[in-house]
């Protein structure tokens, strides 16, 4: 099995892959995690190792599958894009501005 392939699925900057569309729709001021679904299914549903999982009759799915070399994987994109931001925690964001170092 290739796992090269996979990895790629999912960390790849181009052609982009699950990071880079969660990074993406991260910056978008009204993407949710409905949007970032919707924009792996429009990108990737191509991919062998890619599952979707919304069908004609459930269109609010919130999951989709990685087949990975031990077997498919269901994602939840069910507060993903929070995870995925970037936040300083408050201590430490005081501690880098009364710094004194010249590097902050």
């Amino acid at each position: 099995f290739n796992n090269k392939v996979v990895c790629d699925l999912i960390e790849a900057r181009k052609p982009a892959g699950v990071f880079a569309f969660m990074d993406e729709e991260c910056i978008y001021p009204n993407g949710t995690d409905k949007t970032y679904l919707k924009k792996l299914e429009a990108n990737l549903k191509r991919h062998p190792h890619y599952g979707s999982l919304a069908t004609k009759t459930n269109h609010d799915a919130t999951e989709f599958l990685i087949k990975h070399y031990a077997g498919d994987v269901v994602y939840s994109v069910d507060g993903m894009l929070d995870k995925n931001k970037d936040t300083l925690f408050p201590d430490l964001k005081e501690l880098l501005q009364s710094s004194r170092s010249r590097f902050f």
